[in-house]
């Protein structure tokens, strides 16, 4: 066999099985919030070994069961969790823009032409429960909100899709999701202004219990 038909038969061999080999799904609420969930876990996992209450070294067989059951334990780790975000948030994730997903208070924003915002927790949820609550405030733009359990070992799931639609009549409208199994999982939001010339001002609300 010449040189230029193997040449030619290992091109298309090579072609033939990249083709069959599917390529990566993105992660759920997409790859901002997987950067930033990973860095979450990796930074939980060193805060709950310092404390004690982990079980494992290795992040995604840990057993985090003592730091969830004890107020103090997660107490701890939660306070040093946000003063570590607000690090990251300035320096590793200046391009990112995460905004931290907050268990009390309203956090309020206006999506620009065609932006995107990304909210996850600053730790992984202690409580089985979590209500995510976003309130349009005004703005035109059909806006997409997904919600997402990011895991301890590097997988995650889409838990909630749903839309506001384009327009000024549905100012007001209030949707309410209830993330079920929550407990054990960094939870991220991410909302999705789809419009090229219309802004999207929201309130959200975030609840475990």
């Amino acid at each position: 066999m010449n040189t230029t038909i193997r040449t030619l038969l290992v091109a298309s061999t090579l072609s033939a099985v990249a083709l069959a080999v599917p390529s990566q799904a993105e992660a759920a609420c997409g790859s901002s919030a997987a950067t930033v969930a990973a860095d979450v876990w990796d930074e939980f996992h060193d805060e709950a070994l310092m404390l004690g209450c982990a079980v494992g070294a290795v992040l995604a067989n840990a057993d985090f069961d003592d730091c969830y059951g004890s107020v103090s334990f997660y107490s701890d780790i939660f306070t040093n969790m946000v003063s570590w975000w607000n690090d990251m948030a300035n320096n590793s994730w200046a391009t990112i823009g995460p905004r931290q997903l907050q268990w009390s208070g309203i956090m309020n924003g206006t999506l620009q032409l065609g932006g995107g915002r990304v909210f996850c927790s600053a730790a992984p949820s202690d409580k089985e429960s979590v209500d995510i609550t976003i309130e349009k405030l005004d703005g035109r733009a059909e806006t997409e909100v997904e919600i997402c359990k990011m895991r301890k070992d590097g997988t995650s799931v889409t838990t909630h899709t749903f839309t506001f639609a384009n327009g000024t009549d549905n100012i007001g409208t209030v949707k309410t999701r209830t993330v079920t199994s929550a407990k054990d999982d960094v939870i991220c939001v991410h909302l999705d202004n789809k419009s090229a010339t219309n802004s999207f001002q929201y309130s959200l609300d975030a609840d475990k219990y």
